[in-house]
């Protein structure tokens, strides 16, 4: 089965078939696999930093508001949803 991939910053994020997830290659040239599934951060306030990717989840816990990233350029992609 083929893999297809694009990588950023040294992170190669890849789907196969059914399979998406993501391998890290470190500076040594081993790859790390991480889970398929991503859980969203967590915080008692609003995000106030910049988005890794796009989709990428923000619960704050304490004001019951989950937010995801529109971007990944500024602090100011996060869009609250509820």
């Amino acid at each position: 089965m083929e893999s297809r991939y694009i990588e950023r910053d040294g992170v190669k994020y890849y789907a196969n078939g059914h399979t998406k997830g993501i391998i890290h290659t470190n500076g040594d040239g081993t790859n790390i696999s991480l889970e398929t599934k991503i859980e969203p951060l967590k915080g008692t306030a609003a995000p106030t930093t910049v988005p890794v990717f796009l989709g990428q989840e923000y619960l704050d816990t304490t004001n019951k508001k989950m937010y995801k990233a529109f971007g990944k350029t500024a602090s100011t992609d996060w869009v609250l949803l509820n």
